[in-house]
């Protein structure tokens, strides 16, 4: 059959054996096809393309522009980008290789970041109510002293000390002074996740906030309903607390040790002004 202006065919077209169109072939409506489409060079589509059911594609895809997918996108084997930047299913895992350089896997217990990563903040999860078996560091210390390296009846150094932040009265009330005696390090266990068997050490995002409420964040998500968003620790900062408090009291030191220091040379000096005399 052939045509050279144009033909406009009621309702359907049946073709059982094989049909050759010269340049192109428009569909201005909609055109179904029964069970397949071969094309052997290549296809070109106006705006869109919508696939009711399926569509089986041989080798390769290629998309100039722009591709949109409705909900979900299934791919078996490697998700390629260029020749050595790719996703791939390695035994379960999702491992991510960019320049040809492993850079990430995922598992379903967390995953793995190889060679070096930049951030710019580093939130740790730390809200109490993601936590259990709280209990003051001193106290878990102290029972590893016991159990693994203390002498019997030796008591652990620090175990008397309460850390309830009442004790030591008379220590020097300064602004670092203040913030150590504030803060009350910790052992847990979170409640759910991998690393639930595992006790960690740290601090309760909730009690530090009272105190350096620069380095609790709110972390992403909705609220619970009970105590709002729950809260994280960019622990990196509390390091730069840290070392301040340090300089600060290893200064207070070296003044202890030169009062110490003048003292003793003013013993040595009385000592031999006026020797004491022997019994």
């Amino acid at each position: 059959m052939s045509l050279r202006s144009m033909s406009r065919i009621a309702s359907s077209l049946s073709i059982n054996g094989c049909a050759r169109f010269g340049r192109s072939v428009a569909v201005l409506g909609l055109g179904t096809l029964g069970s397949s489409l071969s094309i052997r060079s290549f296809a070109r589509l106006g705006s869109a393309m919508s696939v009711l059911d399926f569509v089986h594609l041989g080798s390769t895809l290629s998309v100039r522009g722009d591709a949109k997918f409705g909900s979900d996108l299934f791919t078996y084997g490697k998700l390629y980008f260029t020749d050595t930047t790719y996703l791939e299913d390695v035994s379960g895992s999702l491992k991510a290789t960019v320049g040809g350089n492993s850079a990430m896997s995922l598992t379903n217990t967390g995953g793995t970041l190889h060679g070096t990563w930049y951030s710019d903040t580093v939130i740790s999860v730390s809200d109490r109510r993601l936590k259990d078996n709280i209990s003051p560091l001193t106290k878990t210390l102290g029972q590893n002293f016991k159990e693994l390296g203390s002498p019997r009846g030796q008591n652990p150094i620090g175990a008397r000390a309460s850390h309830t932040g009442d004790e030591d009265q008379s220590a020097d009330a300064t602004t670092f002074g203040w913030v150590l005696r504030q803060l009350r390090p910790v052992s847990y266990n979170f409640k759910k996740g991998t690393d639930a068997k595992n006790m960690r050490f740290g601090f309760i995002a909730d009690e530090l906030e009272k105190v350096l409420p620069q380095v609790v964040r709110e972390l992403p998500g909705e609220a619970d309903g009970v105590g709002g968003k729950k809260k994280g620790v960019v622990y990196p900062d509390l390091i730069a607390v840290l070392t301040a408090m340090m300089k600060e009291f290893s200064g207070q030191l070296k003044a202890v040790q030169a009062r110490v220091k003048t003292a003793e040379l003013e013993l040595d000096r009385l000592d031999r002004e006026e020797p004491m005399e022997e019994p």
